[in-house]
């Protein structure tokens, strides 16, 4: 095992740290090809089904490498960001992935949300999809509902009534507000 201190930090593939996205992260893989050497393998070398390798990305509330003090709702576990050089720095991310605790954490439960963000033309990161701890998915790019298919072929969204609409814009099912419609087979 090879123990690197706080504050130390390892870079593989070059002879010094450099600041990503405003940070300087203590771990580094810097190259100059995706496809070898500023890339990351990990395989699991495993029998039958036992499962494939991981990240884990985890949270506690803790003292350093001290699990046992529990995080709350709305407390960010990881996010995973993606980002380019701008011609300046490789300060900006173009879009993320966010995963958040959600509801009561409890002994061996922790609701989690996931929100996806991208980055707009004006350079705002802006939630585009959230999939809520219930499960539930929400487009929050303009609150106009969510679109889906090769061309937005099916639409869902609300005006004054709940509606979902083919790509051409013919209704398929509306619904008044306060009201339901029921579908059976």
């Amino acid at each position: 095992d090879v123990h690197i201190s706080n504050g130390t930090g390892l870079v593989v593939g070059h002879t010094a740290q450099t600041t990503i996205n405003t940070v300087v992260p203590e771990v580094q893989i810097l190259g100059t090809s995706s496809s070898t050497d500023a890339s990351l393998g990990i395989v699991a070398f495993a029998a039958g089904n036992t499962g494939g390798a991981r990240i884990r990305l985890f949270k506690s509330n803790g003292a350093l490498a001290t699990p046992g003090t529990a995080i709350t709702s709305g407390h960010t576990e990881g996010e995973i960001l993606f980002g380019g050089d701008d011609g300046t720095d490789l300060a900006n991310i173009s879009a993320k992935i966010k995963v958040t605790a959600a509801g009561t954490v409890q002994d061996n439960i922790i609701p989690g949300n996931i929100d996806i963000h991208t980055t707009n033309a004006s350079g705002s990161s802006v939630s585009a999809l959230f999939i809520d701890h219930a499960q539930k998915i929400y487009n929050r790019v303009d609150n106009t509902g969510f679109h889906t298919g090769a061309s937005d072929d099916l639409r869902m969204y609300h005006e004054s009534h709940a509606k979902i609409l083919n790509k051409t814009g013919d209704t398929w099912i509306s619904c008044p507000t306060g009201s339901s419609i029921g579908l059976y087979s």
